[in-house]
């Protein structure tokens, strides 16, 4: 989805995952929100910190959550590092 608004000059890059912590068994929970965590650990191109610096280099934020039903990951970011927020999320 992608919608356009030109009011200020950043860009939201939204991950949305169909999975949360309602597939868990009682007795065996937190896994969701783990794996949520061990998103922010770095990738093969992009090492532990460096997604993280990337976005506050640029002067961006983010963060993720575990819900009931899904998993979400968010920057927001100027518009000038849409493209090496894409790429980072896509080597996530």
């Amino acid at each position: 989805v992608l919608t356009r608004d030109t009011i200020a000059p950043t860009v939201t890059v939204g991950v949305y995952y169909g999975i949360g912590f309602r597939v868990e068994p009682r007795d065996r929970t937190g896994f969701a929100h783990l794996f949520e965590h061990l998103m922010f650990q770095g990738s093969k191109h992009a090492p532990k910190g460096v997604f993280d610096t990337t976005i506050t280099n640029s002067g961006g934020v983010n963060n993720g959550s575990t819900r009931f039903d899904f998993t979400n990951y968010y920057e927001i970011v100027p518009s000038g590092a849409l493209g090496r927020m894409l790429w980072l999320e896509a080597d996530r």
